[in-house]
């Protein structure tokens, strides 16, 4: 039973931290930027984020929504996105373990994930993702 909650948690860690950085996969891929350079920056002002800005969901709640710096609003979709991956790994944590199938499963769904939202956002699949 602690292995299984300590699985849940670790994966639900995990899905946060994979789904904050498919965030930045959404946003620059079908701009054509680089998924590396620049570093987690402000979208507004430009200012590079502090690591504790980075910390999925809870910098969010801790910033009010709101960057730092500027006062400019983070989009609701990031919180989202990261809490929707922190639930999605912990659940396939829950019913597969620390098996190969969740591995598949969680590489697919989040493959599947960035091209939703690139999807919805922009009305593309674009080939990047795909290949």
């Amino acid at each position: 039973m602690i292995e299984t909650a300590l699985i849940v948690v670790f994966a639900f860690a995990l899905g946060a931290s994979v789904a904050s950085f498919l965030n930045v996969v959404a946003d620059r891929l079908p701009a054509g930027g680089s998924l590396v350079e620049p570093p987690s920056h402000c979208p507004v002002d430009g200012h590079v984020l502090k690591p504790y800005e980075l910390v999925p969901v809870f910098s969010y709640l801790a910033l009010r929504g709101k960057c730092r710096v500027c006062g400019s609003r983070i989009p609701a979709r990031v919180p989202f996105v990261e809490f929707l991956g922190g639930v999605t790994f912990a659940a396939i944590g829950w019913r597969y373990g620390v098996t190969l199938d969740a591995l598949l499963l969680v590489v697919t769904l989040s493959f599947l994930l960035v091209i939703t939202i690139i999807d919805l956002e922009h009305k593309l699949v674009l080939n990047k993702v795909l290949m």
